[in-house]
């Protein structure tokens, strides 16, 4: 039996400050044990599917996460989705890429790689993304996680190099071409990235070959100023998003047009729309403890905190409409994106699967 339910947001009250605020009690399904698939990624044959057991004990819900490569065995882990799944690389048979502060997983081994080489830092709030480019060379980029953040290895090594590509003062996503520019081994690349303390969108060369890797940047624009915590990513039509915040304040934007591989050289003419007063309009003080986005939509989540009561505010933000369409001040114990294009939020006696619209 399914207790998932869908909410479509079309009708919002206010209820007592000036965002919308959403009565769980007339929507909520009770939460009984469950179990279902978070996501499944396929790539290059490859198939990895995560999944969540639900448990609950009286007053007291669990849950556990596993995932399971092909039709191999099902292990726990920790992370919810998948970025992308791999057979031999990092000196592993089974990698997969995990969404959120997680490092490579070796699913053969049942372990975590962290990188070599110079000490690794971990940001904030790190997200990896992992490429296996044609020239044979694996990247993993660390997203938001200041200037550690592009690892390379060749021909599925275990050795990773940090010190030949940096971008700046961090990356957030990146589009890299196989398609070579010319014949040294260039191909072209669009970045979201960090420089001081400001948001741009670069255009450059990434040269990759066994005795060289660089880049030689052809294009940027300044999108805004960054704040302690940014995110942004690339749309699958080439569009790309950001967000950037602090304890009190909160920007965004988004591209209106998409940037395709042969663009490089000219994304600094790229429109763009940057949203610069924030949504946020409560009665009370706040203070945002965490935003992120949605996997490929114009939405965000957040979870912010009522300074003179300690309650806390979940809820989602269209970027487009720069406007909440979601709040609630109700107590859940987990909030986090399900699948593609959904929300799942967890009370103590309830589940909810938001869908926006």
């Amino acid at each position: 039996m399914k207790y998932i339910f869908n909410i479509y947001f079309v009708l919002i009250s206010f209820i007592f400050c000036a965002v919308p605020n959403w009565d769980f009690s007339k929507i909520a399904i009770e939460l009984t044990n469950l179990e279902f698939q978070i996501c499944s990624k396929t790539l290059y044959g490859i198939t990895a599917t995560t999944k969540r057991k639900i448990t609950k004990n009286g007053d007291t819900v669990s849950y556990k996460n596993y995932v399971k490569v092909n039709s191999g065995e099902e292990k726990e882990v920790g992370f919810e989705c998948i970025e992308s799944p791999y057979q031999s690389q990092l000196g592993t048979l089974y990698l997969v890429c995990p969404k959120r502060k997680y490092h490579p997983y070796d699913y053969t081994n049942n372990k975590y790689i962290i990188p070599t080489g110079n000490p690794f830092q971990n940001g904030d709030d790190f997200e990896i993304k992992c490429y296996k480019h044609d020239t044979g060379f694996f990247i993993v980029a660390y997203l938001a996680n200041g200037y550690n953040n592009f690892y390379l290895t060749n021909d599925g090594g275990q050795t990773w190099n940090s010190d030949k590509i940096k971008l700046y003062d961090g990356v957030y996503d990146f589009e890299l071409s196989n398609s070579m520019v010319g014949t040294n081994y260039e191909y072209p690349m669009s970045y979201l990235s960090l420089k001081d303390n400001k948001l741009y969108i670069y255009g450059t060369k990434l040269t990759i070959k066994s005795e060289y890797q660089g880049r030689a940047d052809c294009s940027s624009k300044e999108l805004v100023s960054a704040k302690s915590h940014s995110k942004g990513y690339f749309k699958n039509d080439g569009s790309f998003y950001y967000i950037t915040y602090d304890e009190t304040s909160f920007y965004s934007g988004y591209s209106t047009t998409g940037i395709s591989s042969s663009d490089y050289t000219s994304v600094g003419s790229t429109a763009v729309n940057n949203n610069l007063q924030c949504p946020f309009d409560f009665v009370n003080e706040i203070e945002i403890e965490e935003m992120d986005f949605i996997d490929n939509t114009q939405y965000v989540y957040y979870t912010l905190i009522d300074k003179s009561t300690g309650e806390k505010n979940y809820g989602l933000i269209d970027i487009k409409e720069n406007k909440v369409i979601f709040n609630t001040n109700e107590e859940i114990t987990l909030f986090v994106p399900y699948a593609s294009n959904q929300m799942l939020a967890i009370t103590a006696n309830s589940l909810i699967k938001f869908v926006p619209l």
